[in-house]
């Protein structure tokens, strides 16, 4: 089955509250898995020579998620940024979170490809350090 959105894809969507985004397809697997970066409005993109630019300074979500919402077309494909543009020489960074379950913090790892690599314990320390 080809796939039915592609690295570099600007995407648009509808958030529960009404308001627009727009993410950006940074890497994928094709297999489910998607990193993309997000943007809370319009004026972070702008259209030149049929390409998307994006202010990597108005980034406000840098995160994995599912791809259905592109897939069922939920989320419109408007654009594509330049397979060159610096947004693609970032590399994955690790991802932190609070577990509701036990209430403790992990950092989890991917290689560029997105496949698992590791997920350890984190203290609240070291990620709120990781994060501000």
């Amino acid at each position: 089955m080809k796939n039915k959105y592609s690295i570099g894809d600007v995407f648009k969507l509808k958030l529960k509250n009404n308001d627009i985004a727009f993410g950006v397809v940074i890497r994928a697997n094709f297999k489910g898995t998607v990193l993309g970066f997000f943007f809370k409005s319009a004026k972070s993109l702008k259209l030149k020579d049929g390409l998307v630019k994006v202010n990597l300074d108005k980034i406000v979500l840098r995160c994995l998620f599912g791809d259905l919402g592109i897939i069922k077309k939920k989320w419109k494909i408007i654009g594509k940024v330049s397979k060159d543009h610096e947004i693609f020489k970032m590399p994955v960074l690790g991802f932190y979170r609070l577990d509701d379950d036990d209430n403790k913090y992990y950092v989890t790892e991917y290689d560029q490809d997105l496949a698992f690599f590791f997920r350890k314990k984190a203290s609240q320390v070291y990620v709120k350090r990781q994060i501000y």
